[in-house]
């Protein structure tokens, strides 16, 4: 990644999720190379991202990217966030494609509050 040298992705092992074998991988991408970006009633953030995500070991398809924000400023509201998607093949009309299947946010406010969003 010499574009962004503040990134990183590294291999990490293999695992079965949802009910396939899977390569997990681990990333840390810096603000300036991060399209995260939390938002909270009309104010949002530039934040940096780290996580990690599971892809098919045969076919390489996405099966769960987990991120979570990194380097929140100081005077956001939110504190943390971590979001984690789950992806899965869906028949549309005369094909099969690619789309999440569920998701889930758990979000950590300053006045320590947290919120859960699953769908």
């Amino acid at each position: 990644m010499d574009d962004f040298p503040e990134s990183s992705f590294q291999f990490e092992g293999r695992d079965e999720i949802l009910g396939r074998t899977a390569l997990r991988w681990i990333f840390d991408i810096a603000p300036y190379a991060s399209a995260f970006t939390p938002t909270f009633a009309v104010e949002s953030a530039n934040v940096g991202s780290a996580g990690r995500f599971w892809a098919d070991a045969t076919t390489n398809d996405l099966l769960r990217p987990e991120v979570r924000a990194t380097e929140v400023p100081p005077g956001f509201p939110i504190a943390s966030v971590t979001r984690t998607i789950d992806y899965g093949k869906a028949r549309l009309g005369n094909r099969d494609v690619w789309l999440p299947q569920t998701a889930e946010d758990i979000v950590e406010h300053r006045d320590h509050l947290t919120s859960i969003n699953r769908t």
